[in-house]
């Protein structure tokens, strides 16, 4: 399975940093950024594969985004379900860079 991170800001980078630090190969990752300078530092830097059109991958995607009045209690629950989740999340906060 294929993680694809569309828009690499702040919070992008940081989810990218720890799934390479987490031991995630690079080759399941991709990373969307339409800005070439960004996606060179990108591709640079995390050995990832960068494109600036996920669907211009060549990937098949079902994109999965909690929202409404509820997305909160939700969120949490699906970070309950799976402790890992919840590790990774936190590590992520954490996370200096």
């Amino acid at each position: 399975m294929t993680v694809a991170i569309i828009g690499v800001g702040v919070m992008g980078e940081t989810l990218l940093s720890g799934l390479v630090r987490g031991g995630t190969p690079a080759a399941e990752l991709l990373v969307c950024e339409k800005r070439p300078e960004r996606a060179a530092e990108l591709a640079e830097r995390y050995h990832v594969t960068v494109s600036g059109e996920l669907a211009a991958a060549g990937n098949r995607m079902r994109v999965y985004v909690p929202y409404g009045d509820e997305w909160y209690g939700y969120f949490m629950r699906r970070l309950a379900e799976r402790p890992a989740n919840l590790a990774f999340f936190l590590r992520s906060l954490a996370s200096k860079k």
